[in-house]
């Protein structure tokens, strides 16, 4: 892992994510090493084109002092997002605290703050969630399935990990949210998954496979190395078709009403 402090010139960024203002990734990339990622992107904007995505993380540690000047300049109320193509509470945040030092700056304000995490890192924080007005806090899930989650996800929690950290979290008093996504078929199990975050989710939401470039080719290599008797059943899958997307949405809706659980929202990935 090739750990680079760098200084960056802006924190808040622009969002097209639905219901988000702006975006605040105080990494660039991340231990997590999800094979289907889609923030691998960055690589060509940030310096790392020949390096595999999970192999370094530049840490922006001016973050802090940076968001304190765009905050001056903010003129509304924005929604902010933590993160968008990192995760806000990987391994690193242990020791370099930036995504805790940024929330201690935005909690004063009023603004609605999302995090979105697959860590159990994130129960650090409760003392200072507790000082927000307006803040929730989601866990990203795909399986329940501990062999499968650490094949396709190296860094990442267990999910009795998350499971645990969403019931700490909620136990608090912090609204929770359960992100289940990317959602792939023969693993993720929406009925298995609800039924044990139920009692300590606020609402869940979804999302399907976005299989464009690496994002495609790096889950298909790593069904090949560790799952090649599924990998024909996979293939058949057709996960832009509209008709997939509209029978994930209705299984999706139909778990979540079983087990009384809120839908905030389920983003789709069609066809390009």
């Amino acid at each position: 892992m090739k750990i680079r402090e760098i200084f960056c010139r802006s924190i808040l960024s622009p969002s097209k994510i639905p219901g988000c203002d702006y975006t605040l990734n105080p990494y660039v990339g991340c231990q997590h090493s999800c094979c289907w990622c889609y923030a691998k992107f960055m690589k060509g904007y940030t310096g790392h084109d020949e390096e595999e995505w999970g192999s370094f993380v530049d840490v922006k540690i001016n973050a802090p002092e940076v968001l304190i000047k765009e905050m001056r300049k903010l003129k509304n109320s924005p929604e902010i997002f933590f993160s968008s193509v990192c995760d806000p509470y990987q391994p690193l945040e242990g020791k370099y605290k930036l995504t805790r030092q940024c929330l201690e700056i935005l909690s004063p304000f009023p603004f609605p703050v999302s995090i979105l995490t697959q860590s159990k890192l994130v129960t650090r924080d409760i003392d200072l969630f507790k000082k927000f007005k307006n803040i929730e806090v989601g866990m990203s899930f795909i399986t329940m399935d501990e062999k499968a989650t650490r094949i396709f996800q190296p860094m990442a929690a267990l999910p009795k990990q998350r499971v645990e950290t969403l019931k700490k979290l909620h136990q608090a008093g912090i609204k929770t949210y359960l992100h289940l996504g990317p959602i792939l078929p023969i693993f993720t199990n929406f009925e298995e998954i609800f039924k044990v975050v139920c009692p300590w989710v606020d609402s869940v939401m979804g999302e399907t496979l976005n299989t464009r470039g690496e994002n495609w080719t790096n889950l298909i290599k790593t069904l090949s190395f560790h799952y090649p008797k599924l990998l024909p059943e996979f293939k058949k899958w057709k996960f832009q078709n509209p008709e997939y997307l509209c029978q994930v949405k209705s299984d999706f809706k139909k778990a979540a009403q079983k087990y009384k659980i809120g839908v905030s929202g389920i983003y789709t990935h069609g066809e390009n």
